[in-house]
């Protein structure tokens, strides 16, 4: 009496059937549940916004090229322009594969990384050279990965203290006439000296202030928003300050100046509605 293997091949193609019928099964229901949530006006997958009119970009490098060098008293120094290196790029979540396909619709991720002059300050002067360092992501891919008051911990430094900066912007509309932005002090040995250093940063959030990383990823992740972006305005003066009050006073100075020309390169929060008609 022979066994009946033909039993067992019947089990196994059953079970492939099975599978493939679930699978199939579960894959409408993601897809209508998608449709169903858009017609409702929710959004579970993000779409990219692009850059505003104007806004330059290196196809390469992802550098943003249309920020001015010149700023009221500050102009990008020798060799200011800084370029990160791959490494650094992938860290960033910048110039990816996605990134080289959104490009040739402006819809890509970039940044500036720059060292600009105060040409009225003297040679010596700690506030003599400011960093500038903007990013800019799009779509829903990437989530806030960096923010200074782990990064600068992360580097060796203490953090002395944590405060708010409110900066008066006359020529800015709201909400960005008064801007808070978050301003650390901190502290670092470099070569046997203890320093004490200061950064400030800010998030634009579909052209909305936002200094908390948890709300921005909240806001990110709202549903009834289709098109998203964020960016991170961060600066610092490169040299050691004997000042924090100072330093604050400096920093505002620097804001007044820089962030309107900043939001000539970001989408405002008009932009992005009109995205939506």
């Amino acid at each position: 009496m022979t066994a009946e293997k033909p039993t067992v091949l019947r089990s196994e193609k059953a079970g492939w059937i099975h599978f493939a019928v679930v699978a199939g099964f579960l894959l409408i229901v993601a897809v209508g549940w998608n449709l169903a949530m858009e017609r409702l006006g929710y959004w579970l997958r993000k779409e990219p916004v692009p850059w505003p009119a104007g806004v330059k970009v290196n196809e390469k490098t992802f550098q943003n090229q249309s920020f001015p060098k010149y700023i009221g008293p500050y102009r990008l120094a020798e060799g200011g322009d800084l370029k990160h290196a791959d490494d650094m790029l992938s860290t960033l979540k910048i110039g990816s594969t996605l990134d080289d396909q959104r490009y040739p619709e402006r819809k890509s991720n970039w940044y500036i990384n720059r060292i600009y002059e105060d040409t009225r300050e003297p040679e010596n002067s700690p506030f003599r050279f400011w960093i500038l360092d903007v990013v800019f992501y799009t779509g829903g891919e990437v989530t806030v990965p960096h923010v200074p008051d782990i990064c600068v911990q992360a580097g060796g430094a203490t953090p002395t203290g944590r405060n708010t900066l409110n900066v008066e912007v006359p020529s800015a509309k709201d909400p960005w006439r008064k801007t808070p932005f978050v301003a650390l002090s901190y502290e670092r040995m470099y070569q046997g000296n203890l320093q004490e250093l200061v950064q400030y940063y800010l998030f634009s959030v579909n052209g909305l202030p936002e200094t908390d990383r948890d709300w921005v990823r909240v806001r990110l992740a709202d549903p009834t928003w289709r098109y998203v972006y964020y960016s991170k305005i961060q600066f610092f003066p490169r040299g050691n300050v004997s000042s924090v009050k100072i330093a604050d006073e400096k920093a505002a100075e620097f804001l007044q100046q820089v962030l309107p020309a900043i939001f000539t390169q970001l989408p405002s929060a008009e932009d992005i509605q009109r995205l939506y008609k």
